[in-house]
C-alpha cells in the first residue's frame, strides 16, 4: 500500500506532517480530516528506485567483424529544452486581467472547500486555463508550494500578479487555518471591486461623450469662424473691444499650436499615473475620486 505524506493544519493553526498509508489520495485526506485537521497538501512518498532497464547497446547484437557501428543517438537529457522555456516566455510580459484573476480565485476557494489540498487545486486549475501568461503563473505557484513554499510566499514571487493585500489575506488564512474562507471573502470582494469598475465605466461614457463633442465645437469655432469676425473689422476699420481682442487671441492661439491642445491631455495622464504610484499622490487621487460629482456617489455606494 502507498505511502502519502500529508501537510495539513490544527486547530491553533500549527503546520503538521505526517505519513499515511492509504489506497489513494483522497483516502489520506479523508484520515486527516477525520482526526480534526485540516489537509493543505498531500503527496505520495517515493519509494525504492526501479532497477534501470538495460539500454540498447547492451542488449543488440554485435556486428559482424569489419562493419562500422552506427553512433548511438543522444540521450534525452541532453537534448536541448530550449523551446519549451522560449515558448513559456512569450506569456511572461503584461499583466492578468483583473477579471482572469477574479475568476481564478473564485474556483480556487470552490475546490479549497470542497477539501481538495492546495497543490492538487493549482494544479487542475493551471490545466483549465487557456495559454498565457496566468496559467504559467498558477503553474509556477503550484511548483513552489509543492517543494515546500507556503502558499502566500509563492504568490509573493509575482507582484504584479497579487498585490499586497492579496497575498496578506493568503498569509493570514494559512495561519489561522482558514484558507478556504479567506479565498472566498477575496473573491467576493474582487467580485465587488470588478461590478464597481463596471459601474464607473458605464456612469462615466455619457459624461465623456458631451464633452468631447463640446470641446470639438468649440475647437471649430475658434479655428473656423472666429477668424472671420476680425477680417470684417478690419475691412470697417473699426478697433475691437477688449474681449473681442481677447478671443481672437485664443483663436490665433488654438490654429498655431493645435498639437499643444491634442498632446497635453496625454501628457497630464503620464504624469498623473506615475504620481498616483506615490503614496500621497494615490491618497489624493481617490480622495478626489470619493468626492466627484458624478463618479463619487457610486463609489461610496458600491463601498457600502
Amino acid at each position: 500500500m502507498p505511502t502519502f505524506t500529508v501537510e495539513a493544519m490544527d486547530a491553533k493553526g500549527k503546520r503538521i506532517r505526517t505519513d499515511i498509508e492509504a489506497a489513494s489520495a483522497n483516502d489520506a485526506i479523508a484520515r486527516v480530516k477525520s482526526k480534526g485537521y485540516k489537509p493543505m497538501n498531500v503527496k505520495e512518498k517515493a519509494g525504492a528506485a526501479p532497477e534501470p532497464a538495460p539500454t540498447a547497446a547492451a542488449t543488440a547484437t554485435p556486428p559482424p567483424p569489419g562493419t562500422q557501428r552506427a553512433a548511438a543517438p543522444p540521450p534525452v537529457s541532453a537534448m536541448p529544452t530550449g523551446g519549451k522555456s522560449a515558448k513559456k516566455s512569450l506569456f511572461l510580459a503584461g499583466r492578468v486581467k483583473h477579471k482572469q484573476l477574479t475568476q481564478f480565485t473564485q474556483q480556487l476557494s470552490v475546490l479549497m472547500d470542497a477539501g481538495l489540498p492546495i497543490v492538487r487545486s493549482l494544479k487542475i486549475l493551471g490545466n483549465q486555463q487557456k495559454p498565457g501568461l496566468l496559467k504559467n503563473i498558477v503553474i509556477e505557484v503550484s511548483e513552489d508550494v509543492e517543494t515546500g513554499s507556503s502558499f502566500s510566499e509563492a504568490l509573493a514571487k509575482h507582484p504584479k500578479t497579487f498585490d499586497k493585500l492579496y497575498v496578506n489575506m493568503v498569509k493570514a488564512g494559512e495561519a489561522g487555518g482558514v484558507l478556504d474562507v479567506i479565498l472566498q471573502r477575496l473573491a467576493a470582494f474582487m467580485e465587488r471591486m470588478e461590478a464597481l469598475k463596471r459601474k464607473i465605466i458605464g456612469a462615466s461614457i455619457y459624461p465623456i461623450v458631451v464633452i468631447t463633442i463640446a470641446i470639438a465645437v468649440v475647437l471649430a469655432i475658434m479655428t473656423f469662424i472666429v477668424p472671420k469676425f476680425e477680417d470684417v473689422f478690419k475691412s470697417v476699420k473699426v478697433a475691437m473691444p477688449p474681449m473681442t481682442m481677447f478671443l481672437m487671441r485664443i483663436s490665433n492661439f488654438v490654429k498655431n499650436y493645435w498639437f499643444v491642445l491634442l498632446g497635453a491631455p496625454v501628457v497630464l495622464f503620464f504624469i498623473l499615473k506615475a504620481w498616483g504610484r506615490t503614496k500621497g499622490g494615490r491618497l489624493t487621487i481617490d480622495r478626489f475620486k470619493l468626492n466627484a460629482p458624478l463618479v463619487g456617489p457610486i463609489i461610496k455606494n458600491a463601498l457600502k
